[in-house]
């Protein structure tokens, strides 16, 4: 049985600190069938320098570099719509993955089809394992609120987004001209509406520390309306509700939504009073 092609989409903004070890935990896959799609964002570091060193060795790597700077959210959807396989993830340019790491998550993906994702054990850099905290466990419910109620339980970084996914449902939901708070768990949302999420035992994902989600100003980075002062993931539980018709299903959403609302408020509040005793 010929092995299916994996697409791994990498949207890079002056990466150049941390791009080529990124680059490396993937070019050196135990899995070989790769197809590498790096979208360079206007960087104005030595980040093309870097992705042309490894274009020049690796056939598997296609690079586009965008004319005109576009937003975080649109990047991420550009490469996920140059990708040409039914398998898709996303890499940071300061993530780094085990080896076996492909290998191992297409296997459970082959073997089971009810399964949208698979995700390896995930930790932030030189930080300890903690599932709650990252957001990596598994979601197995067999109904779909049950699933949605089960992503929505507690704040986190939901590493899920790194997953190795089916593209054919990562593709019915549009990334592009959407930002706003949360937008990554919105398509986290939409997905487990589709099926089940697996963290399996095997393999290693560490996520970097640069992301936009461990800035400690990311409300005001989203911030466009006074509303979301008091309501920051406003957008989020709006496009959500947009995802299904089943009002029990919507019914959940809101009330998971409005308890991360206040979770995110708290985190906010704690942030302020940190930054005004130093």
């Amino acid at each position: 049985m010929k092995e299916p092609t994996i697409s791994v989409g990498i949207p890079v903004y002056n990466g150049s600190v941390t791009l080529k070890r990124a680059l490396i935990s993937i070019v050196y896959q135990n899995y070989k069938n790769l197809e590498i799609i790096i979208s360079n964002n206007c960087s104005t570091d030595n980040t093309s320098e870097i992705i042309s060193f490894f274009k020049k060795s690796d056939k598997r790597i296609k690079v586009f570099n965008q004319q005109a700077k576009i937003t975080l959210e649109s990047n991420f959807q550009f490469v996920l719509e140059k990708s040409t396989s039914e398998y898709f993830m996303w890499h940071a340019a300061d993530d780094f993955r085990s080896r076996d790491f492909i290998e191992k998550n297409i296997n459970f993906l082959l073997k089971n089809k009810d399964y949208v994702a698979s995700i390896s054990p995930t930790k932030f850099f030189k930080h300890p394992f903690n599932s709650k905290r990252v957001g990596d466990f598994s979601i197995e419910d067999n109904e779909p609120y049950k699933r949605i109620a089960c992503l929505l339980s507690s704040w986190d970084a939901n590493a899920r987004f790194w997953s190795l996914f089916r593209k054919e449902h990562l593709k019915k939901l549009n990334f592009k001209d959407k930002s706003f708070l949360g937008c990554d768990l919105h398509y986290m949302i939409h997905m487990v509406l589709w099926g089940k999420f697996k963290r399996i035992d095997e393999g290693l994902m560490q996520l970097g520390k640069s992301g936009t989600s461990n800035k400690k100003n990311i409300f005001e980075i989203y911030r466009t309306k006074k509303i979301e002062f008091f309501f920051p993931l406003i957008e989020l539980l709006k496009n959500s509700l947009l995802l299904t018709d089943k009002i029990k299903i919507k019914l959940i959403i809101s009330y998971k939504i409005l308890l991360l609302n206040y979770a995110a408020n708290l985190l906010r509040i704690k942030w302020l009073i940190i930054k005004i005793i130093r």
